[in-house]
């Protein structure tokens, strides 16, 4: 019996056993990946060899032995869990720097220093503040209305 593909079923069962060669082995995950129907026959030979496949001791050290045997970038997993992060790289290493920052500026006095020239600008006496200015021109402007 052959696939939708054209590959015999026994193909499929030796790709499942392992005893495909490897062009034969890219050929048919290729299939597997961009062919639905193909996969659909390839899950029911799986279903049918599933009593004859050997079954796994162990599954989860199996697993996690293949997951530390995967590469990260140039590293390993287990070399990237080794990985130390530097003290200034710390998000508290930050937050402790800028409250830091913020005491020093408050006890030095910058603040008032800032304060203090701001309040001698607003109190030029001279120059007529910008809310009397808008009331006078509301107040004519309503004034006008009324006449």
């Amino acid at each position: 019996m052959n696939s939708s593909n054209g590959i015999p079923a026994q193909d499929i069962r030796a790709y499942l056993r392992g005893d495909c060669s490897a062009e034969q082995a890219d050929y048919i995950e290729k299939l597997l990946l961009e062919d639905e129907a193909f996969f659909l026959e390839y899950m029911k030979e799986l279903e049918q060899l599933q009593a004859t496949l050997p079954r796994l001791d162990n599954p989860t050290s199996f697993a996690d032995r293949v997951m530390a045997s995967l590469p990260v970038g140039t590293e390993t997993l287990a070399a990237a869990k080794q990985v130390k992060q530097r003290w200034y790289e710390h998000t508290f290493f930050h937050y402790a720097l800028a409250a830091s920052i913020t005491l020093l500026i408050l006890f030095t006095g910058t603040f008032d220093k800032l304060a203090t020239e701001h309040q001698l600008l607003l109190d030029d006496s001279s120059a007529p503040s910008y809310s009397d200015e808008a009331m006078k021109a509301a107040i004519g402007w309503l004034d006008g209305l009324k006449r």
